[in-house]
């Protein structure tokens, strides 16, 4: 009796840390996202523009006759582009209150994309991305009458959306169905061939390409370094839709019925997809609406939000978690990293510090970073530097990596720390050695290889 009094009290006491360590890994990690928010008054500097760099593949169906966009559309299709940076830079409020009545806003998500190639690709194979194809799985047929089938009654609800069925391969409409008792009864445009013969029947299904991977794989060899975006056909009429399932690539079929502006939001819906955000509808953060009602319908203050992972006629508004969930993703992630323009240097970015500085989360760094004289700079978290950014240690200066690693993310090396008396003069080191700068590493911490000054 006592034995088990004393495992009861065990598992309480297990239960009650485990919430309270889940409430604190919980708010940290709130904590935590909250650095990475691109606020209005926040620098551009230490809450950089993320530019994610994407190449364009036009599927043609014949060499000739695209039914799609192609080449001639260039300018429409960079014009959508545009329209697409805007939705993410020129945010409006979100129209409905939050989760905590609260209507959360930021008015630029400082999110881009940067289109720099446009390819054409010939296959109409791969352009067909919805279609109805011959299933390979027969149904036993029980008997024929004339222009009938009977099947099994579990088969009555297969043939719901199906155009025809294939019947020793001769295609056959279906114009009625019904079930009586445990029979389905399909009724055909035509007597079927051959009655006594016929044993089992093969149907179309619709078959859904829009997600899939292989054209990434095939005409994009599974490139991890940009953003892959493949406008595609359909055989089935429709208006456009599309499917965003992976960092580095996304689908858009039948744009050539969704009209410029309409497709200009659903790419940058579909854009969000590939960033890592999800659908409103279940909120991913607590700064969203509790509910969002979807379809393609106008916004409004009580039901429909115009949120870019809404389904919605305006998405020109994303939340600041859901801004601040993708920067700390292209911070902190190697392989996101490298889907943006991170590695290209820009003296204008440059960190110029001035006073005793803390870094206490992920830095993407495309310029120089310059410690002035006596001053400390502390790396908490780790740092990717372009690969042409120097680190300047001025007189006294102190750069101390405290448990961060200072790296390049794309594989090459960036050009190293220069100890110096002044950023002015590089080449010149202070007269005395107790006035050098000092690098410490604590706590793990790395300076990973660079090339050589």
């Amino acid at each position: 009796m006592l034995l088990k009094s004393t495992q009861h009290q065990f598992s309480k006491f297990n239960i009650v840390f485990l919430l309270i360590l889940f409430n604190l890994t919980f708010f940290a990690q709130k904590e935590e996202l909250e650095k990475y928010i691109p606020q209005e008054n926040t620098s551009l500097l230490t809450n950089p523009p993320i530019t994610l760099r994407v190449q364009l593949h036009l599927v043609y169906r014949y060499e000739n006759d695209a039914q799609n966009y192609n080449l001639d559309s260039i300018k429409l299709i960079r014009d959508q582009f545009g329209w697409v940076n805007r939705f993410y830079k020129e945010m409006n409020p979100c129209t409905l209150e939050a989760q905590d009545k609260e209507k959360h806003f930021i008015p630029d998500s400082r999110i881009q994309f940067r289109l720099d190639t446009v390819i054409k690709i010939v296959d109409s194979v791969l352009w067909d991305r919805r279609y109805y194809a011959l299933y390979d799985r027969p149904i036993p047929i029980d008997s024929v009458g004339l222009n009938k089938i009977y099947l099994d009654k579990r088969y009555f609800s297969r043939f719901k959306k199906v155009d025809s069925l294939s019947i020793n391969e001769v295609n056959y409409s279906i114009t009625n169905r019904s079930r009586i008792d445990n029979v389905s009864i399909l009724e055909l445009s035509s007597n079927v061939e051959s009655g006594s013969a016929v044993k089992e029947l093969y149907y179309y299904r619709k078959r859904e390409l829009n997600c899939d991977r292989y054209i990434w794989e095939k005409y994009a060899n599974s490139d991890q370094n940009s953003i892959h975006v493949f406008y595609t056909g359909s055989s089935l009429n429709g208006v456009a839709f599309g499917c965003g399932p992976k960092p580095y690539f996304l689908n858009l079929t039948n744009l050539i019925n969704g009209g410029g502006w309409g497709n200009a939001q659903l790419l940058a819906h579909e854009l969000g997809h590939t960033i890592g955000l999800a659908h409103t509808n279940y909120p991913q953060f607590d700064d969203l609406p509790k509910k969002d009602k979807f379809g393609f319908i106008p916004c409004n203050s009580t039901t429909v939000s115009n949120n870019i992972m809404g389904y919605n006629q305006c998405r020109n508004y994303l939340s600041p978690k859901q801004a601040g969930y993708v920067h700390q993703l292209y911070s902190t992630k190697p392989e996101r990293i490298r889907l943006t323009t991170a590695n290209e240097y820009k003296a204008e970015n440059t960190f110029d510090i001035w006073y005793d500085t803390v870094w206490d989360k992920a830095m993407v760094v495309t310029g120089d970073i310059i410690v002035r004289k006596r001053q400390t700079l502390t790396l908490n978290k780790d740092v990717h530097l372009s690969e042409n950014s120097r680190i300047y240690l001025e007189k006294k200066a102190k750069l101390i990596v405290d448990g961060a690693t200072v790296t390049n993310y794309f594989g090459t090396k960036w050009k190293g720390i220069v100890i110096c008396k002044s950023a002015h003069k590089p080449s010149k080191k202070p007269r005395w050695s107790r006035n050098l700068a000092k690098v410490i590493l604590k706590n793990e911490g790395e300076i990973t290889e660079v090339f050589s000054r």
